[in-house]
């Protein structure tokens, strides 16, 4: 069978963004280097001995670990990520990069599926007549301090910000009924909804959504490694990943 050198590229890049463990007996082992910015927990940090440690680098190992070819994982700032990706020392970059939709054509710098959906909800009690953002006005809303949410408050009139250093303080100030409802990250609202279900209720209301996804300088990269992430979201995995770094997540800021 004879294949085009297109083909032959298209066979190469599926190794690297699949890491598919189903390779030809004789293909060659690939090195490849993804640029990982440290994002704070529990997206990618250095623990007390100096390990990268995190979701998105694990998220990045894990979907890897069946390959034959080489990840090397390489801390880098923003600006080193996005300069390895255009002298080609960096095959993929991974770090909080919020997906740019729709996609310039001829862009520099394109954008796989997002890994990771971040918005701010809204949290109240069941007996609540809240209903919507409208309706916030003139009570009061615990947020966590310097989070996407107190930005988010802040910019609404009528409003009563209650700021709290973790955003578990704040659940606790509305189920005594200090404040009538907080504004905090879905990830972390998830966790509070189901240990409090017959107390709380979501309002059906998204602010500031953010899309995860990693970098590449070329498309096709960007497009196949989209198949290894459908696997790996499919899977659970990222979910796993969440619950892994639960602690340091509740405990930082997103």
């Amino acid at each position: 069978m004879k294949y085009t050198a297109l083909t032959l590229a298209g066979l190469l890049l599926f190794s690297l963004v699949s890491c598919a463990p189903e390779e030809e007996p004789d293909s060659t082992v690939q090195d490849y280097t993804a640029g990982v910015v440290l994002t704070g927990r529990p997206y990618a940090f250095l623990d007390e001995n100096g390990e990268l440690r995190g979701l998105e680098p694990e998220l990045l190992q894990r979907m890897c670990e069946n390959s034959r070819d080489n990840l090397e994982l390489k801390v880098v700032t923003e600006e080193e990520a996005y300069q390895g990706l255009m002298d080609g020392s960096l095959s993929i970059a991974i770090g909080r990069f919020i997906r740019q939709t729709p996609e310039e054509e001829g862009a520099a710098i394109h954008y796989s599926d997002h890994y990771l959906t971040i918005y701010q909800t809204v949290l109240v009690p069941t007996n609540s007549d809240i209903k919507n953002l409208d309706d916030l006005e003139g009570y009061r809303v615990g947020v966590q301090e310097g989070s996407a949410g107190d930005e988010a408050l802040s910019a609404r009139k009528g409003v009563f910000v209650r700021r709290y250093k973790h955003g578990d303080e704040a659940v606790e100030a509305l189920l005594k009924g200090d404040i009538e409802a907080v504004v905090m990250g879905n990830i972390l609202a998830e966790d509070y909804l189901t240990r409090h279900e017959e107390e709380l209720n979501e309002l059906g209301i998204r602010l500031g959504t953010k899309e995860y996804a990693i970098l590449s300088k070329e498309s096709t990269i960007a497009w196949l490694f989209n198949s290894s992430l459908a696997r790996a979201r499919g899977s659970g995995l990222v979910t796993e990943l969440l619950k892994k770094y639960h602690e340091d997540f509740v405990r930082d800021d997103q």
